[in-house]
């Protein structure tokens, strides 16, 4: 149940960004001028006061978060860039940036449950070559 809502919040995002109907088949996308290779991951679910390493960063290119999304029923997923807290989620919702955050290279990627309830993390990206 927590993977259908949150794969049916995930695709309710890409369509109000306008990626949906482009990204199948074709995972280069330019959005908002930044141009490369769509990334989407997802933790596995994570029970309260748990974490995960989601991604780590390529050495080379760059990779700009453009959205992260939490599935649980409580707030407190949370999203950190190399143990630096990024964003923290209400329940059910996404967050978008735009034009998006650059990380930095070589760089883990952990989601964080703080709450008591079983969560999912969604982390959607541009992989730059440049």
């Amino acid at each position: 149940m927590r993977y259908i809502s949150l794969v049916g919040m995930a695709v309710f995002f890409f369509a109000s960004n306008g990626l949906a109907a482009s990204e199948v088949g074709d995972r280069t996308k330019d959005l908002n001028g930044v141009k490369g290779e769509v990334i989407t991951v997802s933790s596995a679910p994570l029970g309260g006061s748990s974490s995960e390493s989601m991604y780590t960063t390529p050495a080379s290119g760059h990779f700009v978060i453009t959205q992260f999304c939490a599935d649980s029923v409580s707030p407190g997923m949370r999203i950190d860039v190399g143990g630096v807290r990024l964003s923290q989620l209400p329940a059910l919702s996404c967050k978008s940036f735009v034009p998006g955050i650059v990380l930095p290279q070589s760089t883990d990627v952990t989601c964080t449950n703080s709450s008591t309830d079983t969560g999912v993390c969604l982390l959607n990206g541009i992989l730059t070559k440049k």
